[in-house]
């Protein structure tokens, strides 16, 4: 199964990869300051075949904002994602903030594609609304969209089958967290109820393969989910804790980052993106946690 795929991300590896065939397409699109070596990567992998689909896990900047780069090499491709993500990507508020997280990724790097960050906001958006279950035609490949929300509303994790074979390959939205060397690092920006229950639910899909954002491919066994559950139950005590200890909200968040800033997340996370992430998931566990009345 690792032969279906390459990686072709613009910079850190894991962030984007390409499936070759009768048709075309990548999942995930990197972020603007690489978009340009991102479409390198891809056009030199498919020696003149044309990139036909982009498949979007969610609609944060550092999946989506290479797409205005690809639409440049190839106008006629088409973006999938959850329909959620679609219309987020037509708010102007989600568009300022993206384009600030952006240019805070630039200035972390020192290798950064001319004019990277003067994408028009109007390229930068889905084509096709996809809903759960939702299955889609790609030559070779049939791809089944799967509601996987947690760390985002609109996340979506994807079932790739090559056409005549029995073996299915799951995206991983990344409600299951970011992969950092052995553990993974739980991002819920919804409720930790709901990604635990996406974890549950990717693995009744009983896939055989695994490929995952921000790492690469992990053959699945019990120890794997496990460790996806095991990371949102100690997040869970370490934030209700920092919540409980009456320290203020900058101080819970450097508190946080030796656990969850860590040195594999920094390679693709600013600062900027950490803290605004932490910030959220304290009011989502403030919210949990106070609707089961455990605190007031």
């Amino acid at each position: 199964m690792e032969q279906w795929f390459a990686d072709v991300s613009g910079d850190m590896p894991g962030n984007v990869f390409l499936f070759q065939g009768e048709k075309n397409f990548i999942i995930d699109a990197d972020m603007a300051y690489c978009g340009e070596r991102l479409a390198d990567n891809i056009e030199k992998a498919l020696g003149g075949k044309p990139l036909d689909g982009i498949f979007l896990t969610h609609s944060h900047y550092d999946h989506i904002s290479g797409v205005p780069a690809l639409r440049k090499r190839w106008p006629s491709v088409r973006v999938y994602a959850a329909a959620y993500a679609v219309w987020v990507m037509t708010r102007e508020s989600a568009l300022r903030m993206m384009r600030q997280l952006n240019i805070a990724a630039a200035a972390d790097r020192t290798a950064i594609d001319p004019g990277a960050l003067d994408y028009r906001d109007e390229d930068l958006k889905a084509d096709v609304p996809l809903g759960d279950g939702d299955m889609v035609d790609m030559g070779d490949y049939q791809i089944t969209a799967y509601a996987t929300p947690g760390h985002t509303r609109d996340c979506m994790s994807y079932m790739i089958q090559r056409k005549g074979q029995k073996e299915k390959l799951l995206f991983c939205s990344e409600t299951v967290g970011a992969p950092a060397g052995s553990r993974f690092i739980p991002v819920a920006l919804v409720s930790f109820q709901s990604a635990v229950d996406s974890i549950d639910r990717m693995e009744s899909l009983k896939p055989d393969g695994l490929l995952f954002c921000h790492h690469g491919y992990e053959k699945p066994d019990q120890k794997i989910w496990h460790k996806m559950r095991e990371a949102y139950s100690l997040a869970k005590e370490r934030y209700v804790r920092e919540l409980e200890s009456g320290k203020s909200e900058q101080e819970m968040i450097r508190d946080l980052e030796q656990y969850y800033w860590t040195e594999e997340v920094r390679k693709y996370q600013p600062h900027k993106a950490f803290e605004e992430n932490t910030k959220h998931m304290l009011q989502v566990i403030r919210r949990e946690i106070c609707q089961k009345g455990e605190v007031g």
